[in-house]
């Protein structure tokens, strides 16, 4: 389980592939391995195929809520799914962008987000929570994890793109400059998302990996591919 917090409660998957089980680039549209590298991966899960709902993402804010009819399917234009339904699971991939995890304890509805920088200036872990809420979930008893991801260290921006997408304000806490080097925390900026949406920080947990450092995990920033090579990240209940 990749959050503590996540370990609670039987029967939920909350999990995320590494480059030993190959890139999961399903949403390509090229005939290479990425296909029989899911297939692997969630057989190895035990997890029918057709029990899987997919994103084709976009960098957006786009959300689905998903039930039996999405059911093994890919839903385009979304960066976010939602799911009240048990025994189906989520999907989206991600390289260095975020993979954000959502858990109502309450109901058992999960979420699931791809937030890059595209999506997390439009506000897309801010969205995911006023998604959650408008089907009359509490942000405060949400428990939400952000996966592993680009960590602030590795993550080099210039000027020009910080003067492009962020006011002066906006940018504080998040961008440091030393030596010359720019550097921008999207953890913590989606953290704060999360806060001021009104998720209880302590219900908030960010994984340490970082996909850059950490070469369990594929990189677009360290290892340039084309298509790119992705991990794929899976919320649901088993029963």
């Amino acid at each position: 389980m990749l959050f503590q917090q996540f370990g609670r409660y039987p029967g939920l998957v909350a999990t995320i592939s590494t480059r030993h089980h190959g890139s999961m680039n399903i949403g390509n549209g090229q005939a290479d391995a990425s296909w029989e590298n899911y297939a692997q991966f969630l057989q190895a899960l035990e997890i029918d195929p057709w029990r899987v709902i997919r994103a084709k993402l976009v960098h957006g804010t786009g959300v689905c809520h998903a039930g039996e009819p999405e059911a093994g399917s890919t839903i385009v234009g979304v960066d976010g799914l939602i799911t009240r339904r048990r025994k189906l699971f989520l999907a989206v991939t991600s390289g260095d962008c975020l993979p954000i995890f959502f858990l109502d304890p309450d109901s058992g509805t999960v979420g699931l987000a791809h937030a890059g920088w595209k999506g997390l200036i439009r506000g897309m872990a801010r969205m995911m929570v006023h998604e959650l809420k408008d089907v009359g979930i509490k942000p405060g008893r949400l428990s939400v994890g952000i996966g592993p991801a680009i960590s602030a260290s590795h993550y080099e921006v210039t000027p020009d793109w910080l003067e492009q997408n962020f006011s002066l304000r906006n940018r504080q806490g998040y961008a440091t400059t030393v030596n010359g080097k720019t550097t921008f925390n999207l953890k913590g900026f989606a953290y704060n998302q999360l806060i001021d949406a009104g998720v209880n920080p302590s219900h908030i947990q960010v994984h340490g990996s970082c996909t850059y450092s950490d070469d369990r995990y594929f990189s677009f920033r360290r290892e340039p591919h084309d298509p790119p090579q992705v991990m794929v990240s899976i919320i649901g209940w088993r029963s």
